[in-house]
């Protein structure tokens, strides 16, 4: 690609910006023959259809190369004495995380409620084969940390269940359950 500053320059605002990860676009890109030579060797991009994927690097104002920093939080969901299920939380900026099982932690799975709204009708998560989705955690497994599985990372609203093969399994007393999330 010619090194012209002025050829394409809305492209190279636009990756002068995204320096430094993978840049995920989703839009009509227009693919004519000023364009044609945005990817190449030299830039490996790729183009299909209205999806594009171009790796980019990113630079600080000092020209030294950047992390992206990933967004992140901790909280804590509630299971009240006598209950099942936690108070919800919002997954909708995030793709990962964990949960922290207390030491003290009634036997049971944590199993996974979902909703489009806060205040909307949770249901089971179930993954493709129509099994529930659930992090196997039992009565030995007190203060561990678990993964959350990758079948939630699609879900706006959440809420933990203490279950066992789909039965509530009511939690004795209040438990307070530290997680957090990543982007």
């Amino acid at each position: 690609m010619p090194n012209d500053p002025n050829r394409n320059s809305n492209w190279a605002r636009y990756i002068e910006l995204l320096r430094g990860g993978w840049a995920v676009i989703r839009a009509v890109i227009p693919f004519n023959s000023d364009q044609e030579e945005l990817f190449t060797e030299d830039n490996p991009g790729v183009v299909e259809g209205v999806d594009g994927v171009m790796s980019v690097s990113v630079t600080n104002a000092a020209g030294a190369p950047t992390e992206a920093e990933r967004q992140s939080v901790t909280a804590f969901v509630t299971f009240l004495a006598g209950g099942f299920i936690s108070s919800p939380f919002d997954m909708r900026k995030y793709v990962g995380g964990n949960v922290y099982i207390p030491a003290a932690w009634t036997n049971a799975d944590i199993g996974f409620k979902v909703a489009p709204t806060l205040g909307g009708t949770y249901e089971i998560l179930h993954d493709d084969n129509g099994n529930i989705v659930q992090s196997t955690v039992g009565a030995a497994a007190t203060d561990e940390v678990y993964a959350f599985p990758p079948e939630l990372m699609a879900a706006r609203f959440v809420r933990l269940w203490s279950q066992l093969a789909g039965v509530n399994v009511v939690q004795v007393a209040e438990r307070i359950m530290v997680y957090e999330l990543k982007s």
